[in-house]
């Protein structure tokens, strides 16, 4: 008997930042990254996924850059102690932009990133690990398409 795989992926492409913060609250990570981005997230209804046990919440903001017509999300890593990729446990958040971001403009974002006090680490994803997001990111489109 044949087996069949089923690829799910994101209908977008996105680049994604990995973000350690010594700011865990959400709310307050958002309002900083509003202020030293001068972006404007806007809190969503957190993003369910179900991890195979359980139904898991993580916090999620949302921004539309109006001049590069790009959409930015913010996603908490963490539902207390779950990660929502298990490869990325360290990390708390993950900032989100459709793969239409110029490269010059992603650099920008992590360099300015970099410079904030209460960021002790940013980085993207290993391609194995972005791979594996994929379910999580076909998901979440699904949870923002829904609204």
């Amino acid at each position: 008997m044949k087996k069949l795989a089923i690829q799910i992926k994101a209908i977008s492409d996105y680049k994604i930042l990995a973000i350690t913060t010594t700011q865990r609250k959400d709310y307050a990570f958002a309002s900083l990254l509003n202020k030293q981005l001068n972006i404007s997230l806007e809190k969503e209804k957190d993003f369910s996924f179900h991890d195979g046990e359980e139904i898991r919440s993580f916090s999620l903001y949302k921004t539309n850059l109006k001049e590069e017509s790009l959409n930015v999300i913010l996603l908490g890593a963490k539902d207390g102690n779950i990660s929502l990729v298990a490869k990325t446990k360290q990390m708390d958040f993950f900032i989100l932009f459709e793969k239409g971001i110029p490269d010059y403009i992603f650099k920008e974002v992590s360099e300015e990133l970099r410079e904030i006090s209460q960021i002790q680490y940013v980085t993207t994803l290993p391609k194995k690990t972005e791979e594996e997001f994929n379910l999580i990111l076909a998901d979440l489109e699904l949870q923002i398409s829904e609204k």
